[in-house]
């Protein structure tokens, strides 16, 4: 299905104020407190911030260590890489739940019940993806 780019213009900018919102509600993760990654965390803000954390810390790391043994082994890389990967993939997965959202919502407004029954199965699935996500996720400390 196409939408056109008014349509996703208004998408992107509904998700975007929306994108504080609690999807997952009553996610219990296995972890303590402070090593649980939280809904709230998964913003654009904070995947650019992880992506410059990345390119930075990453490549001055590469610089500096000789030896990939002791890339691997150095804290910069143990626990900023995957925590930084972490937060990225999840603010693509909760970006999608909120697109997915969008676009159910205005084809149910258009009343378009066919597409609208498709992009309710995508939404749905999506969100069940990223609150699975979500349940499993904590900090590398």
């Amino acid at each position: 299905m196409k939408i056109g780019i008014t349509s996703f213009i208004f998408l992107l900018i509904s998700a975007a104020n929306i994108f504080a919102a609690d999807l997952c509600k009553d996610i219990k993760v296995e972890a303590p407190e402070e090593l649980i990654m939280k809904e709230s965390e998964f913003t654009f803000e904070e995947a650019n911030q992880a992506l410059e954390i990345l390119r930075k810390r990453m490549y001055g790391l590469l610089e500096e260590k000789k030896l990939s043994k002791d890339i691997l082994e150095s804290p910069q890389f143990y626990i900023t890489y995957p925590n930084s990967l972490t937060i990225i993939e999840g603010t693509l997965l909760k970006q999608k739940v909120l697109l997915a959202r969008k676009e159910y919502e205005l084809l149910k407004q258009k009343g378009k019940v066919r597409e609208s029954k498709r992009a309710e199965k995508i939404f749905i699935r999506a969100k069940e993806d990223f609150c699975k996500f979500l349940s499993k996720t904590i900090y590398v400390d």
